[in-house]
């Protein structure tokens, strides 16, 4: 079998780029917008300065004994350097100057180097270093929707990527390269391929862990969590935070227009708890135009044990989750676990996808727990090759008493943008957010971020 090695393709990519258009179908794109923006009590002249470049259908492997086909890809690279100068702050300080907090972190240099992606995550080979959005791994019981950056003012460089044969696969996860709060790999098999009814069987196992899992927050002597200099709550101890598991799934029916399969996970949180999760997930095409995928899920979690552990707002759950007794105070989510544990319960998680002509994808999901707290949802649209307009919309609030209260903003993170073609190359766009930002006392505080833009962009 021919293969490929990762610093091979980087390397062929900078012959690509350096050669002219010819044995690898090469292009990209260059956009400057600028425009004003306000976010928490800043008023800022926002500047950036972007570019994209992607090489087509690169050999990666051939027909055989692990692939069914040939394996082509695309590689992707992703540039900005964005920059923002205060304008006006609230206390009348700072006005003209470059707003800084954005780059004194020890990632913070790398977000010039955005995203370089190989493939895409359904792909037999896919690979992710920089951004890190939506990750999801195996059948997400573990890992759910992680992005490596909720924290206003904090970047983060991190990579995941999947091997996918028709024997089994394996997933991999960093969410950070300087300061890995989620790492870990997981790894299926299909133990008879060959058989026509076996062949339905997949079974895996799978770790990942944060090394550096916050067990106990500082207190002053009044009771209140003792802060640094950025007002983020000092770690008085931390420890690992490790979830194993071993799953199982069975392919009812599997065709290119859909399947419906059922999965099975037993995970615990090593030294805490365990707990079960039995879904049925599904995909089907609809009138040639429409496809819808979902998921359905049963939970039994034990106590000490939470679900989908590393999900999309664990950056901040592993330092404020929920509070102990009748405190108000958010403790990190391993001394709740510790001290709460809460007794066995049930749980549901729904999910529900469309897409319609690869044009339009929306995505919504909803879960709750008996009792204790553990309710909310998400939602996420995107447009795809839609003529003259750019939207998408991530919005996700988590870990509400009841679904009924979860739209409470205080919870909330919210990224959302819409780019507008005006006449060629110039657009117009707005964009608003939410994100997390420490209060000075040791809390986390979703603030909001908004703002409108003038631009171009001009494709190569």
């Amino acid at each position: 079998m021919r293969r490929i090695s990762l610093l091979t393709l980087l390397i062929l990519a900078a012959l690509a780029m350096a050669s002219p258009r010819g044995a690898f179908a090469f292009d990209g794109h260059v956009r400057l917008s600028m425009g004003p923006a306000w976010s928490a009590g800043e008023s800022l002249w926002r500047l950036t300065l972007g570019a994209g470049l992607r090489w087509e259908s690169l050999p990666l492997g051939t027909q055989g004994y692990w692939f069914a086909d040939d394996v082509t890809s695309d590689l992707r690279l992703q540039l900005q350097v964005p920059v923002q100068l205060r304008l006006r702050t609230f206390d009348g300080e700072s006005a003209g100057t470059l707003r800084r907090s954005e780059w004194q972190g020890a990632e913070d240099a790398l977000r010039v180097l955005r995203i370089v992606q190989l493939g895409q995550p359904h792909e037999p080979l896919y690979l992710r270093v920089g951004e890190l959005a939506n990750v999801r791994v195996g059948h997400r019981s573990v890992v759910d929707q992680l992005r490596n950056s909720v924290e206003r003012d904090r970047f983060r460089w991190g990579a995941s990527g999947s091997v996918v044969t028709r024997r089994g696969g394996v997933d991999v996860l960093v969410d950070s390269v300087v300061d890995p709060q989620v790492f870990g790999a997981r790894l299926w098999l299909r133990p008879a391929p060959e058989e026509p009814v076996l062949r339905r069987l997949r079974v895996g196992t799978s770790l990942f862990a944060d090394p550096s899992a916050p067990r106990r927050l500082e207190l002053l002597p009044d009771g209140r969590y003792a802060v640094d200099a950025r007002g983020r709550p000092r770690v008085e101890e931390e420890t690992w935070a490790a979830v194993a598991g071993v799953e199982a799934a069975w392919d009812w029916w599997l065709t290119p227009q859909g399947g419906v399969s059922t999965t099975v996970d037993v995970n615990t949180l090593l030294g805490y708890g365990a707990g079960l999760h039995l879904a049925l997930v599904w995909g089907a095409t609809l009138a040639d135009r429409w496809r819808t995928d979902g998921r359905a899920e049963l939970r039994w979690i034990g106590p000490g044990y939470a679900p989908a552990y590393f999900g999309p707002l664990y950056e901040l759950h592993r330092m404020a989750w929920r509070a102990i007794g009748d405190g108000t105070q958010r403790r990190p989510r391993l001394e709740w676990l510790a001290t709460e544990k809460g007794a066995a319960r049930l749980g549901g998680f729904g999910e529900l996808g469309l897409t319609w002509e690869e044009a339009l994808r929306a995505e919504v999901a909803v879960w709750e727990e008996q009792g204790q707290g553990g309710a909310g949802w998400w939602l996420r649209l995107e447009t795809r090759s839609v003529p003259r307009v750019v939207a998408a919309l991530w919005w996700v609030q988590g870990e509400a008493p009841r679904l009924s209260d979860a739209f409470a903003a205080d919870g909330t993170l919210l990224l959302s943008e819409t780019r507008v073609l005006l006449l060629s190359p110039i657009y117009v766009g707005a964009y608003y957010g939410r994100r997390f930002e420490a209060d000075g006392e040791g809390q986390y505080r979703s603030q909001p971020e908004y703002g409108v833009m003038l631009g171009a962009e001009m494709g190569f």
